[in-house]
């Protein structure tokens, strides 16, 4: 069950990078199993408020016009790292392996990214649907995601 949330926590990393990260900073402040791991950081406010910061910022830049794909090198390379970080976060919290996480969350996120492009091209140019709604929904199932697989720890 761990190593399926570390998963599904980079799946929705790779849909909004930062978010997901946010939201599970949040779940798992002050826990004592992460805190003799290289990640108690994301037990700590600051982790959470900074993280939180960036997901916002993240959240509007992505409607942007000049904002890059998200398989474009530094966007993927974001949602590979931050789907990583999540996916050890769970791991270590979920009593497995802070590398195997790792791994199956970067994992997570490379599917996410691919996944939310395909989904998003697809409804824009075959279905006719503004990008902008698209895009909302795609923030909407994200930090949904992150809420709901955040409680199964």
């Amino acid at each position: 069950m761990t190593l399926l949330l570390a998963f599904l926590f980079g799946v929705v990393s790779g849909f909004r990078s930062l978010a997901p990260a946010a939201i599970l900073s949040w779940a798992v402040q002050g826990r004592a199993d992460l805190q003799a791991s290289p990640l108690a950081f994301m037990t700590g406010s600051i982790a959470a408020y900074v993280l939180t910061g960036l997901a916002l910022v993240e959240l509007v830049t992505d409607k942007l016009p000049f904002t890059p794909s998200r398989l474009m090198a530094v966007p993927l390379t974001a949602r590979i790292l931050l789907g990583g970080l999540c996916g050890a976060t769970v791991a270590v919290a979920g009593g497995s392996t802070l590398f195997v996480g790792g791994i199956i969350g970067a994992i997570g996120g490379v599917a996410g990214a691919f996944l939310g492009y395909q989904v998003r091209r697809s409804l824009t140019s075959s279905n006719k649907v503004p990008d902008l709604a698209v895009a909302l929904a795609e923030d909407v199932i994200t930090i949904a995601g992150a809420f709901f697989l955040s409680r199964a720890l």
